[in-house]
């Protein structure tokens, strides 16, 4: 699997340490437009740098993001499930990532295999929801939440094998990242992920945010 190779992302992407979010991106366009499968280059070698460009990007999720100099392309956010009926001390924010490469024409869609359009999916956890403004109920048990959270997500890495997960607890706060090969496969570990919040008293407010890239990019 890639997430057992010693990789440093940064070479990997020809980047320096520090590289804002605009520079990861698009050093990430320009090594995947050369290495991509489609266009005559070496599948390993492509899986290499989306593998990178995952690491970086779920670092600048559980760390912050990295100032970016121009707005990036957020896509398109589509709701999802959200347990109203559990406090709201309780919920968990989930975002389903979905990038796939646009479609020009309904023939090309109905040609294409699904799966070639997929260039990745992943699911990013934040507990506290941020809806609540950073304001929890008084008797919340905050180490039980965390540790319930710390559960879920190992067992949903064991029953759906990311391609890569990461978890972090800093502050009372709670994060973690999931990312799979498509977002098939990242929509089925959120409904591992839910099944398992709401058997641990939790909930979850889930969007999917659907970005498209052009076959250049």
């Amino acid at each position: 699997m890639l997430e057992d190779l010693d990789l440093d992302p940064f070479t990997v992407l020809g980047i320096a340490r520090g590289a804002s979010t605009d520079e990861i991106r698009d050093a990430y366009r320009e090594k995947s437009k050369k290495h991509h499968p489609d266009r005559g280059g070496d599948e390993w070698a492509f899986r290499v740098v989306a593998r990178a460009y995952e690491v970086l990007s779920s670092t600048s999720v559980l760390h912050g993001a990295i100032p970016s100099t121009t707005p990036p392309d957020t896509g398109r956010v589509r709701a999802g499930i959200h347990d109203k009926h559990v406090n709201a001390g309780r919920i968990v924010a989930v975002e389903m990532v979905w990038v796939r490469y646009e479609v020009d024409s309904l023939i090309t869609l109905m040609a294409e295999n699904p799966e070639e359009r997929s260039v990745s999916g992943a699911l990013t956890l934040t507990w506290p929801d941020p809806n609540l403004g950073g304001v929890l109920p008084a008797a919340l048990p905050i180490d039980r939440v965390l540790k319930a959270l710390n559960a879920a997500v190992d067992e949903v890495a064991q029953r759906t094998a990311p391609l890569s997960s990461r978890s972090q607890i800093d502050g009372g706060k709670f994060s973690a990242w999931l990312s799979y090969p498509n977002g098939n496969a990242a929509y089925a570990a959120f409904k591992v992920l839910h099944v398992g919040l709401k058997a641990r008293g939790l909930g979850a407010r889930q969007w999917t945010r659907d970005i498209t890239m052009t076959r250049d990019e």
